[in-house]
């Protein structure tokens, strides 16, 4: 029987973490909340949502670009990378946050 070690097994349960659908919620002022989900999972992603996208020529330093999603691209219900999609600006990368307002999410 195969044994992991302490930060495998962290690892793995990050892992699992990160793969379920879990709001995150952060104060940008006191009187508005922004609420942000995986961009993994296609189901969390429709158009006009506001997204951050890492753009093909930004993969390699990461560089997030902020925008609305005009359409899905990936036609599966998850990736690894994130969900390919259209930008209203007419960019198109891979969906590392999908945000919206707290009172949407209720």
């Amino acid at each position: 029987m195969k044994q992991f070690g302490a930060t495998q097994t962290q690892n793995a349960a990050d892992t699992v973490r990160e793969n379920k659908n879990v709001f995150q919620c952060d104060a940008e002022r006191s009187d508005i909340f922004k609420c942000h989900m995986n961009g993994q999972q296609r189901t969390n992603i429709q158009p006009g949502a506001e997204v951050d996208v890492i753009l093909k020529k930004d993969q390699g330093s990461g560089r997030l670009t902020r925008g609305i999603v005009k359409d899905i691209l990936t036609k599966s219900a998850f990736h690894s990378h994130g969900i390919k999609v259209r930008l209203v600006s007419g960019e198109v990368g891979r969906v590392q946050e999908v945000f919206e307002s707290s009172d949407e999410a209720q």
